[in-house]
């Protein structure tokens, strides 16, 4: 979502990815266990995860932008 006034920009967004189950894998991916998670059966997994960011910039001068950035809060 992007709300732009004037010299103020602002934007929101939300990313999401849903769990992976074991079987679903990669089978490169399967051999990596330190960036996965154990299920009750000891299978590895990708649990589900969102992210959500917020950016905004205001114009100060013709070629001065002031900028801010809060990612995955």
């Amino acid at each position: 979502m992007v709300y732009e006034y004037e010299k103020l920009y602002l934007e929101l967004n939300a990313q999401f990815s849903g769990a992976v189950a074991a079987a679903d894998l990669n089978f490169e991916e399967r051999e990596k266990d330190h960036l996965y998670l154990e299920d009750a059966n000891g299978e590895l997994y990708s649990p589900s995860w969102y992210s959500l960011n917020f950016r905004a910039s205001y114009s100060i001068k013709e070629q001065l932008l002031l900028s801010l950035g809060l990612e995955n809060i």
